[in-house]
């Protein structure tokens, strides 16, 4: 609490500090090194950022919304590569990994089943292509910029935005001949090395070629939680006219290893990174391969009209040999799952002095296949396969029209149409090989929704803008892996996630450039939030519906140039209940939601020191803290996690014009031991992964133009 004081005294005071009279424009700290942009009376200045979380370029200190960006120069100094480490990166954000997926809570807003039954709650999106939830968690690098839309986005980006949406672009070629990238070194024995090329092939046609390779050792004792991932990414820009604008990208990744088992709690916290056995000698291992391809094409149809198509196609491959329960390995899980996903948009983008708009249709097929094969004693062996489809389209369109000068209202709508089907069994086998209980499952179903927002904004000043949003967004139900009844071939299904959000807020600049202050409260209803749970009637996992959740809270933003160095600091305080709550394991009514602190806080302070020859030495200290929270509904012993705190400090030497820098760093220095999901388990409560301990080691960065 202390540190939190300090962050709120500090917005107070860079709040107070800010003068809304002059011209307005977006503005974030600087990506690269910290030193600001020089105006004519030489007033440090913040960076402007152009921003396409709203299917447009704009200024982001003109999205009337709550919007964070993260550029390549902060990712790679904090050493992020995957995207479970961007959760240190900003406030009211949790992204907690479990094998391969990733689950994502923005604001107490997330989905925690694990199967690929279930849709995500909020949406990540790879060069404007969606990635399934289960691909969302491969290789993460040569990336340009992260975007972070916090709240339902149900009309640009539909089902599986609930919670908001993550947009993740990759570097673009560039036009002239030019080798960049990095090579790092650590302790567990870290080694990564990324590679980028870019060659001009022609007039108006370029290449990047990206390449990465990164492994370290297990970050328990006995070696799990280890990383062996190599990838390659070719990205061809081609802009045959002024006209014409079509990218069309590639990428190829191959992730191995032990990988990661639950670890006992409460009886072990994994101090000292506690693990009991030789996972290697039981040939436990992790082995995916993912591609992903996507085009993306604009044309330029008059000054104000542009015609866009975005396409994308991903497929997963996906191994793992574990244990189900923790502890001694006495129960050998093999699971294999394979997910192929296609969509395709094409919108109309209008761009007029009192009117911005957009108008698309959408389309997406998904298929996947799973297999689970586990033998929980030596005299019962599970297999439990399905099959799971999704298919469905949807026409959208969005519209921001000046009213007055200062005074802007915004309207969408999105019309979707989602069908989902499941066909599996539960077959258990007893140690002679003989089949005692075989139960298939076969599920049909669809579902039509109506998505909408409304909004407007008003510019106080010129440097000042208040707004207001009313929006909704969803995520489709579907089919539990088993019977409703026993006896019966219906699977048991559940029913869509819907939410229905009031957002306010304030975006403001000072009159000098140096201060930007912005701060939202918001208000969701939050209905049929779905958790899973052991029916009694049928001793099987089936998921559950919560029929009413309320979550509200504020986020305060702030920016400050000082000079050579720059502070960004974010607090979001959360209230996430559920307000009915009931399943098979008891009432839960006012329980607060997974994943949902009560406090957030993100910080960062950069500095820049001029040294000869136009070199600098830069330094950064990134601060995260974290209130307690829980990994499940039922805030059963085990799964409760302490308040905590995550600093991250870099210290390098930049040549002129970066062209070559040696950087130190250190992450997580505190070193605490701290849980980042946790699932049920056998022996104890609770089985549960944890955050990467303290690393430290010496990247050295390079950018070559012949």
């Amino acid at each position: 609490m202390r540190v939190t004081t300090v962050v709120l005294s500090s917005l107070l005071a860079l709040g107070a500090a800010a003068d809304t009279q002059a011209q307005a424009v977006g503005a974030e700290i600087p990506n690269s090194g910290p030193v600001a942009d020089e105006s004519p009376d030489s007033t440090p200045v913040l960076q402007e950022i152009t921003v396409t979380a709203q299917k447009r370029s704009e200024s982001l200190q003109r999205v009337a919304a709550a919007v964070s960006v993260v550029g390549n120069e902060r990712l790679v100094e904090q050493g992020v590569t995957d995207l479970n480490q961007v959760s240190n990166l900003a406030s009211g954000l949790s992204i907690t990994p479990v094998r391969s997926q990733a689950f994502i809570f923005i604001r107490g807003v997330g989905q925690t089943l694990t199967s690929p039954n279930a849709d995500a709650a909020v949406a990540v999106n790879l060069n404007g292509v969606y990635l399934p939830a289960e691909i969302a968690g491969t290789a993460f690098y040569d990336v340009d910029r992260i975007e972070i839309l916090r709240g339902p986005q149900g009309t640009l980006y539909g089902r599986n935005s609930t919670g908001g949406v993550i947009n993740i672009s990759s570097i673009a070629p560039g036009e002239t001949f030019g080798i960049d990238g990095f090579v790092e070194a650590g302790n567990y024995d870290r080694r990564q090395t990324v590679v980028g090329i870019d060659v001009p092939l022609a007039s108006g046609l370029a290449s990047r070629t990206a390449l990465n390779v990164v492994q370290h050792d297990g970050y328990m004792n006995n070696g799990e939680d280890d990383q062996r991932t190599s990838a390659v990414r070719e990205t061809l820009g081609w802009e045959p006219s002024d006209r014409t604008k079509i990218t069309a990208i590639a990428s190829y990744t191959r992730d191995r290893g032990v990988g990661n088992v639950l670890q006992n709690v409460p009886y072990q916290e994994c101090g000292s990174r506690c693990a009991g056995f030789d996972p290697r000698a039981l040939d436990y291992f992790v082995r995916a391969n993912v591609f992903e391809a996507s085009l993306h094409a604009d044309q330029l149809l008059s000054d104000s009209v542009t015609l866009t198509y975005v396409g994308g196609y991903s497929r997963l491959g996906h191994d793992i040999r574990n244990s189900i329960f923790t502890g001694p390995p006495l129960a050998p899980l093999l699971l294999n799952q394979t997910i192929s996903s296609q969509s395709h948009e094409a919108r109309v983008n209008v761009d007029m002095t009192q009117l911005q708009g957009i108008l698309g249709v959408y389309y997406f097929d998904q298929a996947a296949s799973y297999r689970q094969d586990a033998t929980p004693t030596p005299s019962q062996h599970l297999i439990n396969p399905f099959d799971g489809k999704s298919n469905g389209s949807a026409v959208f369109g969005q519209a921001t029209y000046s009213v007055l000068e200062a005074l802007r209202l915004t309207a969408g709508l999105r019309f979707s149409h989602t069908v989902k089907d499941i066909d599996g069994f539960n077959s258990t086998f007893n140690a002679a090989g003989n089949q005692i209980l075989f139960r298939p499952y076969a599920g049909n179903s669809s579902l039509d929704r109506l998505d909408w927002k409304v909004g407007d904004e008003y510019d106080l000043t010129s440097t000042t803008m208040i707004y207001a949003n009313i929006q909704t967004g969803f995520t489709p139900g579907g089919f539990s892996t088993g019977p409703a009844v026993i006896g019966q071939p219906q699977a048991a299904s559940f029913r869509p996630v819907t939410l229905r959000a009031f957002s306010g807020g304030i975006k403001s600049r000072s009159a000098d450039g140096p201060i930007t202050l912005n701060l939202e409260g918001f208000y969701y209803s939050y209905n049929d939030y779905q958790v899973s749970a052991r029916d009694v009637l049928t001793a099987q996992n089936l998921v559950f519906n919560a029929p009413k959740a309320t979550v509200y809270g504020a986020q305060l933003d702030s920016q400050a140039s000082l000079g050579h160095g720059a502070l960004s600091v974010s607090v979001t305080g959360l209230h996430a209940v559920a307000d009915r709550l009931r399943t098979p394991l008891g009432n839960f009514d006012g329980y607060d939601l997974p994943y949902s602190p009560r406090w957030s806080v993100n910080a960062l302070y950069q500095h820049a020191f001029d040294v000869a020859g136009g070199a600098q030495i830069r330094g950064s200290v990134n601060f995260k803290y974290a209130s307690s929270r829980w990994a499940i509904y039922t805030h059963a012993p085990g799964f409760d996690i302490d308040s905590n705190t995550h600093i991250d400090v870099n210290l390098g030497y930049f040549a002129a014009g970066d062209r070559w820098s040696l950087q130190a760093f250190v992450r997580n220095a505190e070193d605490d031991v701290v849980k980042t999901t946790c699932g049920n388990a056998l022996p104890g409560l609770a089985g549960c992964l944890f955050e990467a301990p303290r690393t430290y080691g010496l990247t050295v960065g390079f950018k070559l133009n012949p």
